[in-house]
């Protein structure tokens, strides 16, 4: 799955219309023809009002879905805002806009903040390695392949490779950190990187994430494998989001309550070697 989380999806898409719904509901309490009522306002209200009614909530979408540590404080200060200039309004113009309203506005952006601390959504923002929508195309092979190191040789085969790293399945275990040379064929070429181990699957088939540890010149060799791969149409997950996904996303959600927090469970199979591994002698040992 390369997509970004839906709910992300949806409330970036929420908050850029954020003008259209704000203009629309100042319109109804005036009672006024929406049409109308931003002619009049166009044309009475300062630059400044403008941009204060029609740039916070579209940063704040911006920065939603950008998904970086930066789009966090962004939008819980547009929401800050936000919040203060509707308990103004209502302070200013009570007979327009009334404290119920203020008062459920102020809840929905504070159900907002709430959200974004939740966990699985605060982490998106700060590790990157969660974003797994920003990896590079992994393609489906099945090559054979030969780890070296100083303990010696080791056969295992890569069962999807990218231009960053690869996975493998491997009979012995690895250790944290690990590095080896790998070596396969691939277009009739002999190909060998150095690699460091940095996670393993735990569930099902072992297997082992490794990461490439490049030189300018292996980084340039595997844009071509992977673009190569690709012209021939090596599998890969699909890189957009379509209205089946929303469609597949929703219906799921209604009838499991799972998927209205960005899910890293798929990650929970793939356990970083930062938690502690039991220690082998050596993978010319390992069972």
């Amino acid at each position: 799955m390369r997509t970004r989380p839906w709910p992300l999806v949806i409330l970036a898409a929420l908050h850029l219309l954020g003008p259209v719904f704000s203009t629309m509901l100042v319109a109804a309490l005036l009672k006024m023809d929406y049409t109308d009522y931003l002619v009049r306002w166009f044309s009475m209200a300062s630059w400044t009002n403008v941009a204060i009614v029609l740039l916070p909530y579209p940063i704040a979408g911006i920065a939603i879905y950008m998904v970086r540590p930066w789009s966090y404080p962004v939008f819980l200060t547009v929401t800050a805002f936000q919040t203060y200039s509707d308990l103004m309004t209502w302070w200013n113009v009570p007979h327009h806009f009334s404290l119920p309203l203020a008062l459920a506005l102020t809840v929905t952006n504070v159900g907002l903040v709430s959200y974004f601390l939740i966990p699985a959504v605060r982490t998106t923002y700060f590790n990157a390695r969660i974003r797994w929508w920003e990896s590079k195309p992994r393609y489906e092979i099945h090559t054979p392949a030969v780890l070296k190191s100083a303990a010696g040789e080791m056969k295992c085969t890569i069962t999807n490779l990218s231009e960053g790293g690869a996975f493998i399945r491997a009979s012995k275990k690895l250790q944290p950190d690990q590095e080896f040379e790998l070596h396969f064929f691939l277009f009739r070429r002999a190909i060998s990187v150095h690699t460091k181990v940095v996670h393993r699957r735990w569930k099902g088939m072992r297997g082992y994430g490794l990461e490439f540890v490049h030189t300018p010149s292996s980084r340039k060799e595997f844009a071509r494998i992977t673009g190569g791969m690709r012209l021939l149409g090596a599998q890969s997950p699909a890189a957009h989001q379509s209205f089946r996904d929303f469609a597949n996303w929703f219906y799921r959600a209604l009838l499991t309550g799972k998927g209205w927090t960005p899910e890293i469970a798929p990650l929970a199979q793939v356990i970083p070697f930062s938690r502690p591994l039991k220690r082998t002698p050596g993978i010319d040992k390992a069972a």
